[in-house]
Order: C-alpha cells, then structure tokens, then sequence
C-alpha cells in the first residue's frame, strides 16, 4: 500500500485494519522510509441493538493506548472461537472442503468466512454443486468469489450467520 500511494505521490496515508493496531508501527516505518506522512488509524466494529453492523474510523489514533491493545486481543480469541463454528455451519450446509486445509492458511487461528468460501469453491468436489456455480468462472459473483460467497452465506441473516459474542 505504501509503495502504491508513493508512486501516486501521495503526501499523507491512513490505512485503518479492521479491529487491529498491530501492524500500525510496520506502516509508520514504511511511511517515513518513503517520505509519506502517516496517520494512525484503526476500523472499530461494533453490532447495533438492531443487530446493524458498525464499522467506524478512528483517525489519529494512539495506537499504543493498552485498550486498543487488549479490545484487539478480545477480539481475537473471539474470532477463533468463531471460526469453528463457521467452519461447522458450511459441513452442515453439505459443502465438501477440509477443515485442515482451512486452518493452515488461517491467520492464528482465525477463518474469515471469505476464506472458507475460497477452500469451498477451489476443492473438486464442489464442482458440481449447483448454488456455487455463480462464483465461478463467467460467473456473476466470479470477480470476488470469496467475499460474495460471505455475504450470500455468513452476512447478517443469512445460512451460515451466528452472530457468536458481542
């Protein structure tokens, strides 16, 4: 991203993770190694009364501040509690896929639905299976199957959603 906004003669970046400052001192590194002004920031997300998903920036940020710390570490235990269970929810839906598989490329311990979709639609034996056709090659939802297979099968509502801890 760094080397990107630098050919773009980009003059100030934020690059906000999703939960996480931990790659926040790599970024500021690569910024000032680049001649780019960086500004801390972190994407906090939250789940309304409603159930409505909040996704909110934080701009100039203390990425250092030990509640940052520890909601990211909360965070993350929860994430791979939740990945069995969303790895169970595809078996129970009959998709064909190897949980192994799954867990060896996760981060730590934690399988975003994207990557599930991803291991689903590239084991053979799916190829037949008729509701992932669309993700396919020529496909409507080919250009970003793994991201469409989350939100047709683990968005808010759908088959495979379990809002697990809030």
């Amino acid at each position: 991203i760094v080397d990107r906004a630098k050919s773009l003669n980009m003059k100030l970046i934020a690059i906000a993770d999703h939960d996480s400052v931990s790659a926040i001192d790599e970024e500021i590194k690569a910024c000032k190694q680049n001649g780019i002004k960086y500004l801390s920031a972190c994407e906090v997300s939250t789940m309304m009364p409603d159930k409505t998903e909040l996704h909110v920036l934080g701009y100039n940020i203390d990425h250092q501040d030990t509640r940052f710390i520890q909601r990211q570490k909360m965070i993350r235990e929860i994430e791979r509690k939740q990945s069995n269970v969303d790895i169970d929810a595809a078996y129970k839906l009959g998709f064909k896929f190897n949980k192994d598989e799954v867990l060896a490329i996760a981060n730590d311990g934690v399988v975003p639905p994207e990557l599930i979709g991803e291991v689903i639609l590239s084991d053979h034996r799916n190829d037949n299976d008729e509701r992932l056709l669309e993700y396919r090659n020529g496909g409507k939802k080919a250009a970003n199957p793994g991201f469409n297979f989350y939100r047709d099968y683990y968005a808010y509502g759908k088959q495979c959603y379990n809002p697990g801890e809030n």
